[in-house]
């Protein structure tokens, strides 16, 4: 259904949607001799720059965490064998 046939908020969102983005490409693909195919590559490759940028920056995140819990993780290490080694 067509952004015209659709409330105002969802006719918005069809604007920027990826989803849309690729059915309305692919359509305009296999339905209209690639008219039109370049206006909604661009959605679609901001949508993939984002996603690369939040997965880059989760996966500093995540380095950072872990780096920074290693001499947590080794103090309770060697406190648990200490433990275990007076109490056994």
């Amino acid at each position: 259904m067509g952004p015209d046939l659709q409330n105002d908020f969802f006719g918005s969102l069809h604007s920027f949607w990826n989803g849309a983005a690729l059915v309305e490409g692919i359509r305009d693909v296999l339905c209209f001799d690639r008219t039109g195919l370049g206006a909604h590559f661009l959605p679609l490759s901001l949508w993939l720059a984002a996603g690369r940028v939040l997965t880059s920056m989760a996966a500093v995140a995540e380095k950072r965490r872990e780096s920074l819990s290693e001499p947590g993780r080794e103090a309770l290490q060697t406190s648990v064998t200490e433990g275990l080694a007076v109490g056994g």
